[in-house]
């Protein structure tokens, strides 16, 4: 059946319509670009990724502070094992919980969770923040995150989720460090909440991603491109 027969289809019992069907044909047509990342979600030994998870977590610029990270359920293990190898004290695990979501199932379970890493090194500034959250972080839907115009990721983190995280294991001013800035959700985040955010993302798309996206939540902000003889960076001020 096409998509675009779904609105038409009078034995379907979940009536399609306006501009979530438009959603439901944006998210099956990005299906042919997450093709490629196939065989990183059904290889088990994907070396090249617990080589990114080991590398990573060794330069993460941390003396007293946390780590927060996302991370797949069958990752989850390499990532504990490289915080601990860095010095970092696990802390806790959490959980996103995606309802919505639909992705490639594994040997018969649809995967709708991401795990979410606490580690702690040094002096850790948890805070006290009301009402508590509860350790699974439930989401009816994870679409929408972002406007229309400001281009694709295949795995947006949703803002709330991301914002409360930092409410909880960060101070007002204080430096947030983003070695996967993605689609620039922790920027954004940060800026909500006056951190300071130092992101890193290698992708030219998703740094177009992430300016754009910038640009519409806050027209007041200043982005400045900055280019010296070994790299380009783009900062921004209020």
């Amino acid at each position: 059946m096409k998509v675009s027969t779904l609105k038409k289809n009078k034995d379907n019992p979940r009536q399609i319509k306006g501009e979530k069907l438009e959603l439901l044909k944006k998210s099956v047509g990005s299906f042919q670009k997450m093709m490629p990342l196939r065989p990183i979600v059904v290889d088990e030994n994907n070396e090249g990724l617990h080589e990114l998870i080991e590398l990573s977590t060794a330069a993460m610029p941390i003396t007293n502070g946390l780590i927060v990270a996302f991370q797949s359920p069958r990752t989850f293990p390499v990532l504990l094992d490289a915080v601990r190898a860095n010095g970092y004290h696990f802390e806790r695990m959490l959980w996103l919980y995606k309802a919505a979501q639909c992705t490639f199932p594994w040997r018969g379970w649809i995967l709708k969770s991401e795990s979410i890493l606490i580690a702690s090194k040094g002096e850790a500034q948890w805070q006290d923040v009301h009402p508590f959250s509860h350790d699974c972080y439930y989401l009816s839907e994870v679409s929408g995150e972002l406007a229309p115009d400001s281009g694709w990721h295949g795995s947006v983190k949703p803002i709330v989720v991301v914002r409360d995280l930092l409410a909880r294991t960060s101070t007002v001013g204080a430096s947030v460090y983003e070695p996967f800035a993605g689609s620039g959700t922790t920027l954004v985040a940060c800026q909500n909440l006056n951190r300071k955010c130092y992101a890193i993302e290698i992708s030219e798309n998703y740094c177009a991603v992430i300016l754009e996206r910038m640009q519409t939540a806050f027209p007041d902000l200043e982005i400045k491109r900055l280019e010296s003889d070994e790299k380009t960076t783009t900062s921004a001020t209020a």
